[in-house]
């Protein structure tokens, strides 16, 4: 179907798109489920290693989680604190080792378990934010949002 036979089919039809029921027409936010998916967890926890240099693993469930409310819009103004939520926090541990296991990050053995981008994994995520990409639009967008945190800790903290 090419594109005037579309809009011939469409004016002979004439659809009725206010017969949608009442709760499909309203905004709904994303659940917490929605966006625990190791994928997308992986790559959005190799691309803050790379912006910061070092995380720890028992930091980057919460980091990731107020990274995620304040960039992706389904999760804005949520009820749930996506940081604190023990869902995210073993996916997180499930999207960890896989980084792990497929050498795109190092964890320290020492006390602080330090969380480190490898070569392999800067080069990944240097070539996802260069593309024309939503990937790399909600990728930049997630290490902004995340440099933006940083930044009001720190005047909280009076540094």
């Amino acid at each position: 179907m090419d594109y005037d036979e579309f809009f011939r089919q469409a004016e002979e039809l004439r659809p009725n798109f206010d017969s949608l029921p009442d709760d499909m027409k309203l905004y709904k936010p994303l659940s917490n489920d929605a966006l625990f998916h190791i994928p997308l967890l992986a790559i959005s926890i190799l691309s803050l290693c790379k912006i910061k240099g070092k995380f720890t693993t028992p930091e980057v469930g919460q980091v990731i989680g107020e990274c995620f409310e304040r960039t992706l819009p389904g999760f804005k103004g949520s009820a749930q604190l996506l940081g604190w939520s023990s869902n995210l926090r073993v996916r997180t541990i499930a999207a960890l080792c896989f980084l792990e296991d497929s050498g795109l990050i190092e964890i320290s053995e020492a006390s602080d378990k330090n969380i480190v981008a490898t070569k392999k994994g800067r080069k990944l995520v240097d070539s996802v934010v260069l593309e024309n990409s939503d990937l790399s639009y909600v990728i930049s967008k997630l290490q902004r949002n995340h440099n933006l945190l940083k930044k009001e800790n720190n005047i909280e903290m009076g540094f």
